[in-house]
């Protein structure tokens, strides 16, 4: 859960946000608001709790054990505890709140389990915070996907509380906070794309403008040794007169020591 919403300095939204009590002053977070409880819509919100394993070659991995998902009025869509496939070394129970006995008996998350995730996340923007950790414990890629991110929202700055988290209120307090703020988040991720497009096309632009030149040195080195073979043909008979010069000279030589 976020402790507080806070504006950076010098931004033309410095004054719009200050705590999460006053960004969210028409939003309990522990409940949805009037709407429709079963449609999902275009946006979903999610959050998930991690817990620590060790994976096949013995590193340190953060896996999923619950997943969130409501819709945009706050209902929950799934909520899903899972068993990691790996072995669990630290439960994280003071923030995940998830302990041994909850997932003891709960699905192995697999690929099975994944792809239920991937059918129902298909043509829907992904609202959260931080999503980057939940993408990866999904085992998702984060460019798959419509998302918008709350921690990448400049005129945001949201903090994270220390207590124990519970992921049906964090995503419903995302999902509020995207409700409040929509527009503006929408225009900067728009900004966002926008210079992403630019970059892509500068790219491109500079892809092509080092292939025109390394075409032109390919060129270049083509006609040089062209010229050079050239070169080398005409000045070979010039080399065999004068090998054969210095041959009859030689003769010339040696027929005046036998005469002599």
């Amino acid at each position: 859960m976020f402790n507080k919403v806070q504006p950076k300095q010098n931004t033309e939204e410095s004054q719009k946000v200050q705590t999460i009590t006053e960004a969210m002053q028409k939003y309990d977070v522990r409940f949805p608001v009037p709407g429709s409880q079963n449609q999902t819509g275009s946006f979903l919100a999610i959050d998930c709790e991690m817990v620590e394993c060790e994976n096949e070659i013995g590193a340190s991995v953060q896996m999923l054990a619950r997943i969130t998902v409501v819709n945009y009025n706050g209902y929950v869509v799934l909520d899903q505890y899972y068993k990691p496939r790996f072995k669990v070394i630290n439960y994280i129970t003071r923030i995940s709140g998830i302990t041994p006995q909850i997932i003891k008996d709960k699905p192995v998350y697999n690929d099975f389990e994944k792809q239920k995730l991937q059918l129902l996340f298909k043509d829907k923007t992904i609202i959260g915070h931080t999503l980057k950790s939940d993408f990866d414990a999904m085992e998702f890629n984060l460019e798959d996907y419509q998302t918008r991110d709350l921690m990448k929202v400049d005129f945001l700055k949201l903090e994270e509380g220390s207590r124990q988290h519970s992921s049906e209120i964090d995503a419903r307090a995302a999902l509020f906070i995207f409700r409040k703020f929509r527009n503006e988040i929408n225009l900067y991720y728009k900004q966002l794309d926008w210079e992403k497009d630019k970059q892509k096309k500068q790219n491109s632009k500079n892809s092509q403008k080092n292939s025109k030149n390394l075409q032109k040195r390919s060129q270049k080195q083509i006609q040089s040794k062209k010229v050079e073979n050239k070169r080398q043909q005409s000045e070979k008979p010039l080399v065999e007169n004068d090998k054969k010069k210095q041959i009859q000279i030689l003769k010339k030589q040696i027929s005046k020591k036998k005469s002599s």
